[in-house]
């Protein structure tokens, strides 16, 4: 004799059988869907589930961290490349201009250090500074 536990298991593993040739609708409406829920191979296969998508989850927000960072990491050396070569230019340059050259991006940056070689005084930065979109 089959106890009533027994008797579960094998008719939500029968189910989801069935789910290889019938349509779910059909499986759920003939079976029920807490009948599955309760099935111990259905929490199996959704554990496994959550765990797959907790790995993907993670290998992507892991990628993204890093690219975000290596990004980061590129626009602070291009930040740090401009201001050497502008104090190295004109000298200490007023806070607020260094401030605006900090918040470029790094496009803009790579614009500036182009741009900077036809600088011959710091009145041409500012006014290139003051061109820029913010």
């Amino acid at each position: 004799m089959v106890n009533p536990t027994q008797r579960r298991e094998i008719v939500a593993c029968t189910a989801i059988m069935s789910g290889l040739i019938h349509n779910p609708e059909t499986i759920q409406d003939l079976f029920g869907e807490d009948l599955l829920e309760d099935s111990s191979f259905y929490q199996f296969i959704l554990q496994k589930g959550r765990q797959q998508g907790l790995q993907q989850g993670l290998q992507e927000g892991l990628q993204q961290g890093l690219q975000e960072g290596l990004q980061q990491g590129e626009r602070n050396q291009a930040i740090l490349m401009a201001l050497r070569l502008l104090h190295r230019q004109f000298g200490l340059l007023p806070a607020a201009t260094e401030q605006q050259i900090r918040n470029l991006s790094l496009a803009q940056l790579e614009v500036l250090m182009e741009a900077l070689l036809d600088f011959s005084q710091l009145q041409d930065l500012t006014d290139w500074l003051a061109s820029v979109p913010q």
